[in-house]
């Protein structure tokens, strides 16, 4: 399963990316992993506002 970022919108991603997360766990999954930066899609111009602290 691949995941599509979508760049900026790090509230949707984080969203998509838990969904999938358990869709892969019910179905056996034993590790998952994620895209770089898969929460912002490399959101330079946006990065004070996205990051964590």
């Amino acid at each position: 399963m691949q995941m599509e970022v979508e760049h900026c919108s790090k509230t949707d991603n984080i969203i998509k990316a838990l969904s999938m997360a358990e869709k892969a766990v019910s179905s056996g999954a034993d590790i998952i992993v994620l895209p770089e930066v898969f929460s912002t899609g490399f959101c330079y111009e946006g990065i004070s506002d996205l990051a964590e602290e």
